[in-house]
């Protein structure tokens, strides 16, 4: 991973510049569009979670959650606040 690019993103979730804490409008409507099994179990894949705004939808839905962020920082928060599924999140370069 790029030191500065992981550098980068600790920075920004420490300073709190990212302020999304509702599910994109565009991700709840294609879900429900796309997810019409209610009993089945999809898995979900978030390619730079960041502070986690889209994770309390995808668990009412019920899927079946992985995330991955090239912030050390704010994969450690969401581990705190999300414990069910903190072997699901990662720090990872997506990029790669």
């Amino acid at each position: 991973m790029i030191k500065s690019n992981r550098y980068y993103w600790n920075n920004f979730y420490r300073s709190r510049k990212s302020n999304f804490f509702w599910p994109w409008s565009d991700l709840i409507s294609l879900t429900n569009r796309y997810f019409k099994k209610k009993n089945a179990r999809a898995k979900v894949l978030e390619i730079g979670v960041g502070n986690g705004a889209n994770i309390p939808f995808f668990l009412e839905k019920k899927c079946e959650f992985y995330g991955i962020d090239a912030s050390e920082y704010i994969i450690k928060k969401l581990k705190k606040r999300f414990k069910t599924f903190k072997k699901n999140l990662f720090v990872g370069n997506f990029e790669d």
